[in-house]
Formats: C-alpha cells, structure tokens, sequence
C-alpha cells in the first residue's frame, strides 16, 4: 500500500511539475478533438464520427469548432442542415470547389 501511495505522488508532482514549467501541450490543456484531412466536395456535407468525450468517457456535442488548416480552394465550411448529435457531426463545404480540411472540435 505504501509503494502505490508513494508512486502515485510521484506521478501527480512530475504532472504538476510539467504544467508549471508550462510543457502541456495544447491537448493537455483543452478537451479537443482534432479531425485531420477531411475531403469535401463543394457542396457537399461530410458526416464526421464524433470522438469528443467528457471526464468520464460519454460522448459530448461540441459547442464549438475552428479550421485549422484548408488545402486546395475548399471552403467556407458550414454545420450542414442535419443537427448535430453525440455521435455524428456534420460541415458543410459552401465553396466553389472541394477541398481537404483540419478541425479542431471544443467542449
């Protein structure tokens, strides 16, 4: 019982340790998911598996959602008509031509 009490603190002051010197990366700081290379026609409305999760692992809807990147002329990206649900989103592209996107979703 001891060594696991020890062990744990161990862990939890290396996790404080590495929040403090400020080495926590984006994804340690946020609860995100981050949707990469997704091709969409122009037009078009991609169903995107939603994999955004609360602390105890059920499947949250995302209140928010920004592209990071965009290859080729694609875009703006829109929800699409259909509702978002806990376990599909949906992006609309509304330009003029297809192209391929990163998203990051938000809790």
């Amino acid at each position: 019982m001891k060594f696991n009490f020890f062990s744990g603190l161990q862990s939890l002051m290396r996790d404080l340790n590495a929040g403090l010197n400020g080495r926590l990366t984006f994804d340690d700081q946020f609860n995100t998911f981050l949707l990469e290379d997704e091709t969409i026609a122009n037009g078009a409305t991609a169903e995107i598996v939603n994999r955004l999760m609360d602390v105890n692992g059920n499947k949250i809807i995302p209140s928010q959602w920004w592209v990071v990147d965009s290859v080729t002329n694609g875009g703006p990206l829109f929800r699409g008509a259909t509702a978002w649900t806990k376990d599909f989103l949906y992006l609309k592209n509304g330009g003029s031509a297809g192209g391929t996107f990163t998203v990051r979703f938000f809790e």
